[in-house]
């Protein structure tokens, strides 16, 4: 019978796999590799919610016309300074003795800690830029609760004239995925899509923009539409980034705010979460976690026939090239612990970045290089 020992299979040593990281985090990118953010190293911090200066270049202005012998006005070159947040992320993770003698003798678990957690981290990233992205003042909104306008190709381009004659090829356009599927049903008059899905292994476009899909676009529901017995009103404030596009909330015991309760859907009413009070303000729930909206009730009488139903609101992202920034510190910072007690190893992995939204695009323009497009 062979002799398994603790040398046979794989340990973790911190400092390799700190070094396996280091080259791993090189070829990191951000926001699915496209050119709409930059990844710059140097951030000059390591304490999260500190703020740093993110330094850009003013705009010299337009050029002027001059009688013969007159003089240019002098123009200086200066430059401003935006503030950011520094955010401290990381993931902790352990190996227990039992699991190393299930792994493979042969594999290498320096690499594949390295790609998970490079991983993880350009996710996290793209969630910091997506939620910088949202700040952008330059929007669109033709959301209308009667008459519906989901996201196309015509407005992708009227998204785009937002620029004027600043606008360049755009870098990104990031929608949920509620919308390639409305994409995706377009058809011209012949019955024949107008958005075909082809794997190419490339990303596709509309309007000439490469399209990428996150639900963590984030979706929300101002217009709630209520039926039944004299209801009285109910509000949903805040927006969810999950993949959450319908709500619906009935009452199931009748009663005053407070007394009454109520249940509520995600899919549209084939699955419910019961049994909750009616109350001032509630936070809606999904698995256990908070989705980012509140239902706000009013006063008043409820009817067990008092039915809401939420008409969503989707927010797209258009990005011009260099529009956004990782600002990334030193790579992470690989550390170990034994606990013995549990007979398992410890390694926790520590970062600090900053993302940016640039207040204007870096192709010399005034406006900022992100717009947002809200619609049904």
């Amino acid at each position: 019978m062979p002799t398994i020992t603790r040398n046979s299979v794989p340990q973790i040593i911190p400092e390799i796999l700190e070094r396996a990281v280091r080259g791993a985090f090189k070829g990191a990118k951000a926001l699915y590799g496209s050119s709409a953010a930059i990844v710059r190293p140097g951030l000059p911090s390591n304490k999260g919610g500190e703020k740093v200066q993110v330094p850009y270049f003013n705009t010299l202005g337009e050029w002027e016309d001059l009688a013969e012998d007159a003089e240019l006005q002098l123009a200086d070159l200066t430059t401003d300074e935006d503030e950011s947040s520094v955010i401290r992320t990381g993931k902790a993770f352990s190996i227990t003795d039992w699991a190393r003698l299930a792994t493979d003798p042969d594999s290498d678990p320096y690499v594949e800690a390295s790609r998970q957690l490079v991983e993880g981290a350009m996710r996290r990233w793209d969630k910091a830029l997506i939620d910088s992205a949202l700040t952008s003042p330059l929007f669109l909104d033709v959301y209308n609760a009667s008459t519906p306008r989901t996201l196309d190709y015509d407005l992708t381009v009227d998204g785009q004239e937002l620029w004027g004659d600043e606008m360049r090829s755009a870098a990104l356009l990031i929608t949920h995925s509620k919308q390639k599927a409305n994409l995706l049903k377009q058809k011209d008059s012949q019955g024949r899509p107008l958005f075909t899905d082809m794997n190419t292994g490339s990303v596709q476009t509309i309007a000439g923009t490469g399209l990428v899909i996150s639900d963590r676009c984030p979706v929300e529901f101002p217009t709630i539409t209520a039926t039944g017995t004299t209801p009285p009103t109910v509000t949903v404030t805040g927006y969810n980034t999950r993949a959450i596009n319908k709500l619906r909330l009935e009452i199931t015991t009748a009663g005053a705010r407070g007394t009454a309760v109520f249940r509520y859907s995600f899919d549209g009413g084939q699955t419910w979460i019961i049994g909750t009070i009616t109350a001032a303000t509630i936070e809606l729930l999904f698995d256990g976690t908070k989705t980012g909206l509140t239902v706000n009730f009013a006063a008043g009488n409820y009817a067990v026939d008092n039915v809401y139903v939420g008409t969503p609101k989707y927010t797209s992202i258009i990005a011009l090239p260099a529009s956004l920034v990782i600002w990334l510190n030193s790579a992470p910072k690989v550390e170990e612990d034994r606990i013995i007690l549990r007979d398992k190893t410890v390694v926790a992995v520590n970062a600090y970045f900053a993302a940016h939204r640039y207040r204007r695009s870096a192709a010399g323009g005034t406006r900022t290089g992100v717009a947002l497009l809200k619609h049904n």
